[in-house]
């Protein structure tokens, strides 16, 4: 089945607007605002209604939803038309809060690296404190004549702008069409509340098309390209259940049939309900940990398949052969102790998919932490080490931006992501 694929055209016509836009709230920053005003409450007011509307041609089981979403839309935009400073010092009040929260994970990351005695430990240093500059600036200093809101908003937008644009000059040339470049290309991502509850969306969008759509089928493919199975080499899959990470996700990546997979697979090391513990590396076989995946833990996967060459395939499997050298082999219990059975996840999947564990003896990944270094994190640099474009990693990363991220780059004609497939 084809997807549909986005135009170099739209992706040039869509920076340049972000760009635009951009400039105007850094030059008239109060003026910014009140059109941010007028356009929030219009498409809430606008939306409120259609979803009210909707009812009509909806089915029974969604109409319940759609009246109070609907509700609340126009309750909201109103409350900004009546009281527009109120939802200004709301804008403040959660951009302080975010630089808060990314202030605190910061701050428990560079204790975490500081223990582990990693490298990125001053980087990290220094990013805590700018979180926490931006935390008091937004929570206690607010200029009359300039609002930082919009000035924020502007530098975030003239930098997607700009990074979208070199995406147009990517799409114009065919860059890297065939995998035939090895320079990695960072990409700037988007906010993470847009993105992070992806995963938990989406499972209710596949479960609502498979009951109704698609009737049973197990596997739903878009691909863009005439290609055999045999020539993918590398794939990503993203796992999304309710259980699975609270329903924020997993993902892991899958080179020449083996999965890599890096996660809290040690469950007497995990502490704080399994936001921190002993950073584990897994290595399984790809058909064992599908099926697992799918009937014994009821999970959806997105996988997508990516086109590399023979260049990037060595050195990508050299880069997992040196993490392997510095880590220490970890047995689960099952592979402890063969007579009794366990169901701890590490000796379910050593069960089910032949799973081998690593613990790391030093460095950034010797610790999970579940905002920073994650299952995300590890799978991105692993990319990294062939040259396969990513994304920025500065602030809290989650399964749901890198999967809003690869399906962008999916809808590019000239990636070398050629397959998307839905597993069910």
């Amino acid at each position: 089945m084809k997807g549909k694929l986005i135009e170099p055209i739209s992706i040039c016509v869509s920076s340049f607007l972000l760009v635009i836009f951009g400039l105007f709230l850094l030059t008239n920053s109060n003026k910014g605002m009140n059109f941010i005003l007028i356009g929030a409450k219009t498409i809430l007011i606008v939306l409120g209604l259609i979803m009210i509307l909707s009812i009509f041609i909806k089915r029974e089981d969604t109409i319940l939803s759609s009246i109070i979403g609907g509700t609340l839309y126009l309750l909201f935009g109103i409350c900004i038309n009546f009281w527009p400073n109120f939802f200004t010092n709301s804008l403040y009040c959660v951009v302080g809060i975010w630089a808060f929260i990314n202030f605190l994970w910061r701050l428990i990351l560079c204790i975490q690296l500081h223990i582990n005695k990693d490298r990125d430990f001053h980087r990290t240093e220094i990013e805590c404190i700018i979180s926490l500059f931006v935390f008091i600036i937004f929570s206690f200093f607010r200029p009359k004549n300039v609002n930082l809101v919009c000035i924020f908003l502007g530098v975030y937008m003239i930098f997607y702008g700009v990074n979208i644009f070199i995406d147009f000059i990517r799409e114009l040339l065919c860059w890297d069409k065939n995998g035939e470049h090895i320079k990695r290309y960072i990409k700037w991502s988007p906010p993470v509340l847009l993105t992070a509850f992806i995963p938990r969306r989406l499972i209710e969008k596949i479960n609502r098309r498979v009951k109704i759509e698609l009737k049973g089928s197990k596997v739903f493919e878009t691909s863009k390209r005439n290609i055999k199975d045999e020539d993918i080499k590398l794939e990503v899959f993203i796992h999304m259940a309710p259980q699975v990470a609270m329903g924020f996700g997993h993902m892991d990546i899958c080179l020449n049939n083996t999965v890599y997979s890096y996660g809290t697979y040690d469950s007497e090391a995990q502490k704080c309900f399994g936001l921190i513990a002993d950073g584990v590396l897994a290595e399984m076989d790809k058909e064992k940990y599908i099926k697992h995946c799918l009937k014994i833990n009821n999970e959806d996967i997105v996988s997508f398949s990516i086109l590399i060459n023979d260049e990037q395939e060595e050195k990508m499997q050299n880069y997992i052969n040196e993490i392997i050298k510095d880590c220490t082999r970890w047995q689960s219990k099952s592979e402890l102790d063969l007579e009794k059975q366990y169901n701890d996840q590490a000796s379910v999947f050593y069960k089910n998919a032949d799973a081998k564990f690593y613990k790391f003896k030093k460095g950034r990944y010797k610790t999970y932490f579940a905002v920073s270094t994650n299952c995300v994190m590890l799978a991105d640099k692993l990319l990294g080490s062939a040259g396969i474009d990513g994304i920025t990693m500065n602030g809290i990363i989650t399964p749901g931006t890198y999967l809003s991220f690869l399906n962008e780059e999916f809808k590019k004609k000239n990636t070398i992501i050629v397959r998307r497939r839905v597993l069910v």
